[in-house]
């Protein structure tokens, strides 16, 4: 699988072709720090020689860990907010 492929997939669960934009653009600058986000993480760990199925793991287990992440820094701002 080529690694335009799996931005396209990322793009059109995203919307608005933005993560698209960011994998055309190296610069990621299109205002959107999380399309460039994803972009990189998948950039940093795409590996061109691997299968599809293996590809695809590894995208997943990448966006996993971010979500992990990003939903651990929503818990905290949501306990200040209950007990800021």
């Amino acid at each position: 699988m080529r690694f335009k492929d799996i931005i396209k997939i990322a793009d059109q669960a995203y919307g608005d072709g933005i993560v698209m934009d960011c994998f055309r653009d190296s610069s990621h600058n299109h205002g959107d720090g999380l399309a460039a986000f994803i972009v990189e993480e998948l950039q940093e760990t795409y590996d061109p020689r691997a299968g599809t199925a293996k590809q695809l793991s590894e995208a997943c287990r990448v966006m996993e860990s971010a979500t992990e992440q990003l939903n651990r820094v929503y818990d905290a701002f949501a306990d200040e907010t209950r007990h800021g």
